[in-house]
């Protein structure tokens, strides 16, 4: 079974000022209406259902 996971920690300073603490680059809308993250899960929808996808972040995300 594939389990995926989505790794979405780091201060996305190469974004700044765009991504900011209050502003993580992975809540931002970059390419489309989706956020980072939302694209991200969009993109492996095929291979898992949502509640199969794991996320793993800092604890302040």
């Amino acid at each position: 079974m594939l389990v995926p996971l989505i790794m979405a920690g780091g201060k996305g300073t190469r974004l700044y000022p765009a991504s900011r603490e209050a502003r993580p680059k992975q809540l931002l809308r970059v390419f489309s209406d989706l956020t980072m993250i939302q694209e991200t899960v969009a993109r492996i929808r095929d291979l898992a259902s949502p509640e199969q996808i794991f996320i793993g972040t800092t604890l302040e995300l």
